[in-house]
C-alpha cells in the first residue's frame, strides 16, 4: 500500500499531539527513519505543505498574502492583518507581502482560496466598464 502526502503530514500530527521537548525529536527522528526505509524521502516537501495546512487548520491559523504597489508601513500590514482575521474568523494570520507595480495602488489579499481586491487597477478597469454600458 502507497502512503501518501497527506497520510504521512496527518500521522505526524497526530503523533505530535500534546508532546513537547525531547519527545518531539525522538518522534520525528523516527518519523524520518520511516521515510527513508520507505524510500519516501523525495515526497518531504509535499509531506511538510499537508503538515502546514493541517496545522494552520487546527490551530486556527490562516496564510494569506498580501499585494501592493508599495511597501506598506507596519500599521497597515497590522491594519489587514486584523482585517483578514475578523473575515476568516481566526486568531492568527500568517502574511506574506508582495510588491506589484502593476496595481497602481491599493492591494489584493489572497487567503483560504478568496480574494479581497481592492487594487486601484481593478477600480479603474470597473470604471472603464461601466462607462462603456
Amino acid at each position: 500500500m502507497k502512503v501518501t502526502p497527506k497520510q504521512y503530514a496527518e500521522s505526524l500530527f497526530s503523533s505530535l499531539q500534546g508532546k513537547s521537548g525531547k519527545e518531539v525529536k525522538v518522534i520525528l527522528d523516527k518519523f524520518v527513519d520511516v521515510l527513508i526505509a520507505n524510500n519516501h524521502v523525495s515526497q518531504l516537501d509535499k509531506i511538510l505543505d499537508s503538515f502546514t495546512i493541517i496545522w494552520n487548520r487546527e490551530n486556527k491559523i490562516v496564510e494569506a498574502e498580501i499585494k501592493t504597489a508599495n511597501k506598506l508601513d507596519k500599521d497597515v500590514v497590522k491594519m489587514l492583518q486584523d482585517y483578514v482575521s475578523e473575515l476568516a474568523g481566526v486568531s492568527d494570520i500568517n502574511t506574506t507581502e508582495t510588491i506589484d507595480k502593476d496595481l497602481l495602488g491599493g492591494f489584493v489579499v489572497k487567503y483560504e482560496g478568496k480574494l479581497v481586491d481592492n487594487s486601484l487597477k481593478t477600480k479603474v478597469q470597473t470604471l472603464k466598464n461601466n462607462l462603456k454600458q
